[in-house]
């Protein structure tokens, strides 16, 4: 009897600690055509980076770190913006540690998808198009008088074939107005996107390559620990359609000493 009165109370105590434990450093997204929601709870409050990644059709549309900023860095949402076309499967997908979590905590990063979706977005709209008028054949001019009459040759006519001009919306670049501690989130917005680089005061922080159909990329650049407050984020983009390259400039703010407040917990 005495016995089995043990085994009960270890069953109990075993099921009031397990939720604990299953609830522990969870990581959860959702998907949809106009970008992926990631959501991050029960860490250890402290310092927390996470990795993540979304991937249309297999290839890899976005990724970067996150550093959880609620509750002390117990916690934290992430939005990462994008506009999709048609039918496209979609994956989100996070890992993180032992390096970068407070008590070394770690999720592979060959772990399952945090969301995978088939999504039905709407059709892509038709390109807007510019008619072009034909010109006209110039009036041929009179023939001189002449001493003897001569049949006049009749002017060629010259007809000009009209050209479709596709007017496309310029690429934009936007730099999060907050200061950040040590990762500015920088976003592209543009049309036939192939490729993406980013550099800070001149050099190379990180390249993403753009899924078909996708026309924005957003990415966390991590800022020059020392120097200027403000710096310099350039952007060069590449597209599919052989348009010369564009390069966009911004800045963005690296936070002061002061302006960071240590989380203290009891």
């Amino acid at each position: 009897m005495k016995v089995l009165k043990r085994a009960g109370v270890l069953a109990v105590v075993a099921l009031v600690c397990a939720p604990a434990a299953a609830i522990a450093h969870t990581g959860a997204a959702t998907v949809a055509c106009t970008g992926a929601n990631f959501s991050f709870v029960n860490f250890k409050a402290g310092s927390n980076t996470v990795n993540y990644k979304v991937t249309v059709d297999g290839a890899t549309a976005a990724e970067g770190t996150y550093v959880l900023d609620q509750a002390g860095g117990a916690q934290g949402h992430l939005n990462v913006p994008f506009t999709l076309y048609d039918t496209h499967r979609v994956q989100a997908f996070s890992w993180w540690g032992p390096a970068g979590t407070a008590d070394g905590h770690t999720r592979p990063p060959n772990s399952p998808a945090l969301a995978d979706k088939v999504l039905h977005c709407p059709a892509a709209p038709a390109p807007i198009t510019t008619p072009v008028v034909p010109v006209a054949p110039a009036p041929a001019a009179p023939a001189p008088a002449a001493a003897t009459p001569a049949v006049a040759t009749p002017s060629p006519t010259i007809v000009v074939a009209g050209e479709r001009v596709v007017s496309l919306p310029a690429p934009r670049l936007t730099v999060q107005s907050a200061c950040a501690v040590t990762h500015a989130r920088v976003t592209v917005a543009a049309r036939l996107m192939r490729q993406v680089r980013f550099s800070v005061k001149g050099r190379p922080a990180r390249t993403v390559n753009v899924a078909p159909g996708l026309r924005s990329v957003t990415a966390l650049v991590a800022l020059r620990p020392r120097g200027p407050v403000a710096q310099k984020v350039t952007t060069r983009i590449t597209f599919r359609n052989g348009t010369r390259a564009r390069t966009l400039v911004a800045v963005a703010r690296r936070c002061s000493p002061a302006a960071v407040v240590p989380a203290f917990t009891g």
